[in-house]
């Protein structure tokens, strides 16, 4: 039998349910306070959505495969058209790395399906 105090007899300790709810009810607190914080701190972004129609960089890219697609030309051209709207809305209308974005999402279904 380890002695009181000692390292083998601080390992043998048991939690009882009281103690796991407190140990689980600190993250779940930091977390909240978290998600407030940030919240607070800041600016509410613009609700409304800037929908993309033409891009030049996605034409190019695309056009070459509309034999290959077919009739699913305009309705894969439209998919990505909404990911591109989706995306610039979601990086704040930061164009940095928007040609690359559109190129990607040319690409990025197109071995899917043709």
């Amino acid at each position: 039998e380890p002695r009181k105090g000692s390292a083998v007899c601080r390992r043998r300790i048991r939690m009882g349910p009281s103690d796991c709810c407190a140990y689980l009810s600190i993250p779940v607190v930091v977390a909240v306070c978290a998600v407030v914080f940030q919240a607070a701190i800041t600016p509410p972004g613009d609700p409304n959505i800037n929908v993309i129609m033409t891009s030049d960089v996605v034409e190019e890219h695309l056009s070459p495969f509309r034999e290959a697609i077919g009739a699913d030309y305009d309705g894969y051209r439209g998919h990505i058209y909404r990911c591109l709207s989706y995306s610039m809305h979601f990086l704040n209308g930061n164009e940095t790395y928007r040609s690359v974005i559109e190129a990607a999402l040319v690409y990025h279904d197109i071995g899917l399906v043709w």
